[in-house]
C-alpha cells in the first residue's frame, strides 16, 4: 500500500504514518544521529539533520525518500529517482 507505519516501541502506539511511495515499500534504513548521506560514494545536498538523523525508504517503483526525524511530522527531505 506504500505507507510506511512508525510505531512507539515503548507504548506499542502507532504515532506517525508516512505517506509517498506509490507501490509496495520495500526496504528501510535509519542513519545515526549526525551521520551522513551518500550514494555511489558521493555526499548527497539534504537539508541538515540532527539529533536524530533520517530514515531511508525504498519502493518496487525504484524510488528511495527520505525522511526527518528531527521534526515530529517527519516529513520527506528527499526522493531519489533510478538514472535512466
Amino acid at each position: 500500500d506504500g505507507l510506511i507505519k512508525v510505531w512507539c516501541a515503548r507504548t506499542c502506539l502507532l504515532l506517525r504514518t508516512l505517506r509517498g511511495h506509490t507501490a509496495e515499500v520495500t526496504e528501510l534504513s535509519v542513519s545515526a544521529a549526525g551521520g551522513e548521506a551518500a550514494r555511489d560514494g558521493e555526499p548527497l545536498d539534504l537539508p541538515p539533520h540532527g539529533a536524530r538523523g533520517l530514515l531511508a525508504s525504498a519502493c518496487n517503483d525504484g524510488t528511495v525518500r527520505l525522511w526527518s526525524l528531527d521534526e515530529e511530522s517527519m516529513p520527506c527531505v528527499a526522493v531519489l529517482q533510478p538514472c535512466p
